[in-house]
């Protein structure tokens, strides 16, 4: 092996593996800065999937086995800095939706379909990062995806308010679940509400008032409180014995028949897996001029979710509120979630006894401040005034999960993505130019000071043509040169397709070039690329139009257009 083939070999490893390159270059100097962020980010995220770990089915300890071994994974594949991963309250509740069409009665077989469950979604995001899918980040439109995460959160918190009040959680919808809280708040305990109220108020002061770490003071003053003053006695239900120890590691039990039912749900919670943890990785690295690397990241979220489920975990992925905590604490680097995972592991060997006190409304409460970020009334209030028919979208996508199941709003949301691209790009007709007293070319609606050439008619394509929008811009096209004064020049901009060109818009402009050529108006081409050139030859465009009808710019186009 030369030394070039050694030296690109290194760095292919080096960018498998991001920590050999962040920790041979690590400042120590930031060890103390990294150590506080680590403890304050196992402070938030030890409660919190603890609590999580119930909205996906299972018991708490399988929260903490989850994120013991994604916080080491992420520090040795992620791209992000100040990324933090969890157990994001998405993916359980896209989880437990999907073991509630299995009708499983005993809680091994449940316990074993999450395991399936975060498997398959980590088999999936790795066979994303083998095709270099990372460009599927952005194919959901931001506001669909709020939307959905808002109705998200809303399923979320309505699940747990029966925890506050101590009450039976119903089933079904949002909706369901709401009639069915109202109908038992006859049997609320008064005392497990009165508590809740308190934690509340001791969480939104500390977090919202005072900018500290509530979840670690709620956790420790709830914990002494339950012990000192026997809550229990008082019908508080509490989260009972947790085991110590470390988990048993043990390959996931593959049933045919079950990964067929449980697929589909999978392949969702990979998708919204992937697509938070770019967007909350880019947030914090944008912050700190750091890149994130998005098919690094599917390569890390797939390792921490294939992890967790060989230690009996919940799915994993990157948490917005750990992320924050982390780096409002100071984070520097990955170094960070090595020590919040050597934290939870030592809570794991000594202190999972103490768990037993921990009132479940507690866990209930946590869970609903972790999850209340997405409720973005404002930002959601903000499309209807500027974009309304991507208001209209996230509305939508946000009633899709509350009056469907979560899967089939997650779905309706893909669709409804889907549609609007199809939307949009099928609407493309192209923009007509015209010359600004500097000379550049603008478009004539935006720009008042621009004008017309007498005689010329110039369109440019803004997206690529393709079959879709081919009908609206054949439209155009032969409007403009059926117009009255006819014009003597059609310069048709097509700089912005990039791909090869279908028969349909072949036929299109075959016409539009024909039609031309009968009422005497010149079509040149300006910007076409070599790929839609070889497209144009072979479909006979070229010697229809002409090949002196083909220019680089509209400048040159110019030079030889007699108008007269």
């Amino acid at each position: 092996m030369t030394s070039v083939q050694k030296k690109m070999s290194g760095s292919k490893v080096r960018n498998l593996f991001p920590i050999l390159t962040w920790l041979s270059h690590y400042n120590w100097k930031d060890l103390r800065f990294d150590v506080i962020a680590g403890i304050a980010v196992a402070g938030l995220i030890i409660p919190e999937s603890m609590g999580i770990a119930g909205v996906a089915g299972v018991e708490p300890q399988h929260g903490l086995y989850a994120i013991l071994i994604a916080l080491f994974l992420y520090a040795i594949f992620g791209s992000g800095r100040r990324s933090v991963v969890s157990v994001p309250s998405a993916m359980a509740l896209l989880t437990a939706s999907a073991i509630a069409t299995l009708a499983l009665t005993a809680y091994e077989d449940v316990l074993a379909a999450v395991v399936t469950i975060t498997f398959l979604t980590g088999l999936i995001l790795l066979i994303m990062a083998v095709l270099r899918l990372g460009l599927l980040a952005n194919f959901i439109s931001y506001p669909v995806m709020k939307g959905f995460l808002f109705g998200l959160a809303l399923t979320i918190i309505i699940g747990q308010v029966p925890k506050l009040l101590g009450i039976e959680k119903g089933e079904g919808n949002f909706f369901e679940q709401l009639w069915s809280i109202i109908g038992s708040l006859s049997q609320t305990s008064q005392v497990t509400l009165a508590l809740s109220i308190i934690a509340v108020i001791i969480l939104y002061v500390l977090e919202e008032r005072f900018k500290k770490p509530g979840v670690l003071a709620l956790f420790i003053i709830s914990l002494c409180a339950s012990y000192l003053l026997n809550w229990e006695s008082a019908g508080v239900e509490l989260v009972g014995t947790i085991p110590a120890g470390l988990p048993a590691f043990s390959v996931p039990q593959m049933n045919p028949d079950l990964i067929f039912l449980v697929i589909p749900a999978a392949i969702g919670i990979a998708f919204v897996c992937f697509s938070e943890s770019v967007a909350i990785g880019d947030e914090v690295a944008e912050k700190h001029n750091d890149d994130v690397n998005p098919n690094q990241e599917l390569i890390a979220v797939a390792a921490t979710n294939i992890g967790s489920s060989f230690a009996q975990g919940i799915g994993t992925g990157v948490s917005m509120s750990a992320t924050h905590v982390g780096d409002n604490s100071g984070s520097r680097s990955q170094m960070t979630l090595i020590i919040a995972g050597l934290t939870v592991l030592v809570t794991l060997l000594y202190l999972t006894g103490v768990f037993y006190y921990l009132p479940e409304f507690v866990l209930g409460v946590i869970v609903i401040f972790a999850v209340k970020g997405a409720l973005k009334v404002r930002l959601m209030a903000s499309y209807y005034g500027t974009l309304p028919l991507d208001f209209y979208c996230a509305i939508l996508a946000l009633f899709g999960v509350l009056v469907f199941e979560v899967l089939v709003g997650l779905l309706l949301a893909v669709i409804i993505a889907i549609g609007l691209v199809i939307l949009r790009m099928s609407n493309e007709k192209g923009t007509l130019l015209g010359q600004m007293p500097d000379g550049r070319f603008m478009d004539l609606s935006h720009h008042p000071e621009a004008r017309e050439i007498e005689g010329v008619k110039i369109l440019r394509l803004d997206i690529t043509m393709f079959y879709a929008n081919a009908p609206m811009i054949k439209t155009h096209l032969l409007n403009l040169i059926r117009e009255d004064p006819q014009p003597k020049v059609l310069i048709i901009d097509m700089e912005a397709h990039h791909l090869h060109l279908d028969i349909s818009s072949a036929r299109v402009l075959e016409k539009v070039v024909k039609e031309a050529h009968e009422k005497d108006v010149q079509v040149t081409f300006v910007g076409v690329h070599t790929v839609t050139m070889s497209d144009m030859e072979k479909e006979g465009l070229v010697e229809l139009a002409g090949r002196d009808r083909f220019k680089h710019t509209i400048q040159e186009a110019l030079l030889d257009v007699d108008t007269r």
